[in-house]
């Protein structure tokens, strides 16, 4: 019942793959003349809904057969008003609101509901809706109708009784055995409007190297010395690896050498003799000295597909592929130490390592803690099926237990666990999509959400202990969309969104919500656009070389270094 992706992109609807961008596009060549307005839009991660503006009747038959084989349309509603947003425009937030607004979710809206699904009063309050002979495209209409979270999750999950139901649209009761929905004590806002700041910083850029194809992987920095000197390691969708020195502020190529496929994960130091290693999307792990760009050892996961990146430590490398498998390798002795099967789930995190132990999590949605020494499986949480892609985070707490891992699933469900045992602390559920590692800061986590359904995304704070303290929302004409986990600098939280926006929060302002807005509605921040807006997302996330000097890949086939 979940719909899997983001607006305007494809998207994974009961197994069916759709994109709704160009779905739109053919029902509106088939309304030419009549249409002006065509929009798909996801409501509540649970319903693809279509709005179409137009003279005359749209038939259910002309939608369907735009639509992929396996989707049919459910049922159609008719409104009355053309809903715009703050700039006078048609969107899908504005569309959306019309759902959000459409009547009172109580007792009586269910009543009528289920009137109009042919029951008829008294109603046996006792019998599930099942009982009462509503089959599953009945429940899904009436989950539609009421538009109550948590009456939706309560008729999805099934074996619901209509009196729970009764009481939750009242506003009592309690949804699912689940996580309950978290209610933030305190809600601000970052606008990230341009037109509405005062300022927005341009930085000045110091140089740039062209690298054939575009760049997802993160720069690795290395040789760096007091007087600002250092030398950069990035590979791109060409296989081309470069080293790029930087001395007295101006830039030359130092080496190049290529692999064997493309690479979207960034380059790890290992040991103390300069070795750099770059793994490329077919598994291969290729160590290359730094000084000079030579192959110094190479090293294959059995052919099986990397792309959640390396962990190095010491002299040693963790990498996870998507057969399953965690391989720790010594890249000064050029040799695997061991390799851990785990059950055939593919990884598309890196490892997380924190002393003795090694986390990973799977696409399965399980999670796995092993000894770094022989590699043996201490414990295994297998989860709730839904897969994981936010690397785990080993948490060092004052209280006990000291050392704890979290993970964090694709729909915000969170665990807190005591890491040397796996003994569960606390689990709650933001019920929004992440897919980027918390931050710990101090005694707080910092978690940033993505972007759905025309929306933007958040940055959240919670306790050590999961209490939710509060809660950002970015603002903007446009959607916000942030793939890279937060970056800790000089008291300050730096985020850097698809669009190419460097937002630098201080740190006073997510911990303990000062503002400097009346009204405490808006928190301070800085801007500081590194490309102009409309061009090719960014997901290469930066690195900061410095304070004010940070370097980053594009989609445009470079690297590029920036003085902020």
């Amino acid at each position: 019942w979940r719909i899997e992706g983001r607006e305007g992109d494809e998207v994974k609807l009961h197994g069916v793959r759709i994109n709704l961008a160009r779905s739109s596009h053919d029902l509106e060549k088939r309304l030419a003349g009549t249409a002006r307005l065509v929009k798909f839009a996801v409501h509540r991660l649970t319903f693809l809904v279509l709005f179409v503006q137009c003279d005359g009747v749209v038939s259910r038959e002309l939608v369907d057969s735009v639509l992929p084989p396996g989707l049919r349309v459910h049922h159609i509603e008719r409104v009355e008003e053309t809903p715009l947003n703050s700039s006078g425009k048609t969107d899908v937030p504005a569309l959306l609101r019309l759902f959000d607004g459409r009547g009172a979710n109580d007792a009586k809206r269910l009543r009528e509901e289920l009137e109009r699904l042919g029951l008829v009063a008294p109603f046996n309050e006792d019998l599930t809706l099942a009982e009462l002979g509503l089959d599953s495209a009945a429940m899904l209409r009436l989950a539609f109708a009421l538009d109550n979270e948590v009456c939706t999750k309560l008729i999805l999950a099934g074996d619901v009784k209509l009196r729970q139901l009764m009481e939750v649209a009242n506003g009592g009761g309690e949804g699912p055995s689940e996580p309950g929905k978290i209610r933030w004590p305190e809600v601000l806002t970052i606008n990230l409007d341009e037109e509405d700041q005062r300022s927005v910083d341009t930085p000045s850029q110091l140089w740039s190297q062209p690298m054939e194809k575009c760049v997802d992987a993160a720069p690795l920095i290395i040789n760096k010395s007091r007087n600002g000197n250092y030398r950069v390691v990035i590979g791109s969708h060409s296989g081309l690896i470069v080293c790029v020195e930087v001395k007295r502020g101006k830039a030359s190529l130092r080496w190049t050498n290529r692999v064997s496929h493309r690479v979207e994960s960034a380059a790890v130091e290992v040991g103390d003799e300069g070795i750099v290693a770059v793994c490329s999307y077919d598994g291969q792990v290729h160590c290359f000295r730094g000084d000079d760009g030579e192959q110094w050892w190479r090293h294959s996961c059995r052919g099986a597909n990397v792309r959640g990146g390396m962990v190095a430590v010491g002299d040693c490398i963790y990498v996870a592929d998507y057969d399953g498998s965690l391989h720790k390798l010594n890249a000064m002795k050029c040799a695997r130490v061991w390799r851990t099967q785990i059950g055939g789930a593919s990884m598309k995190a890196p490892p997380a390592v924190c002393d003795r132990l090694v986390a990973i999590v799977t696409l399965r949605g399980a999670t796995y803690v092993m000894d770094t020494e022989k590699g043996g499986i201490l414990w295994r949480d297998e989860g709730v099926g839904r897969p994981i892609f936010a690397p785990a985070l080993f948490l060092k707490c004052e209280s006990p237990p000291n050392l704890r891992l979290l993970t964090v699933n694709v729909d915000g469900r969170m665990q807190m666990r005591n890491a040397e045992t796996g003994e569960e602390i606390h689990t709650i559920s933001i019920d929004e999509r992440v897919f980027t590692r918390p931050l710990q800061v101090d005694s707080n986590i910092i978690v940033i959400t993505a972007a759905e359904s025309g929306g933007s995304s958040s940055l959240l704070v919670l306790s050590e202990s999961l209490e939710p303290l509060r809660r950002f929302n970015f603002e903007s004409s446009a959607p916000v969309s942030i793939y890279h986990s937060p970056i800790l600098i000089d008291q300050s939280i730096v985020i850097t969104s698809s669009c190419g926006l460097l937002i630098t929060v201080p740190i006073t302002s997510l911990t303990s919500g000062e503002s400097t807005v009346a009204g405490g509605s808006k928190v301070k921040f800085t801007m500081t656009r590194l490309f102009p807006s409309g061009g090719s997302p960014l997901f290469s996330p930066p690195v900061f070389v410095s304070s004010n000097e940070i370097v980053l890949g594009t989609r445009d086939d470079s690297v590029v270094a920036f003085r902020l």
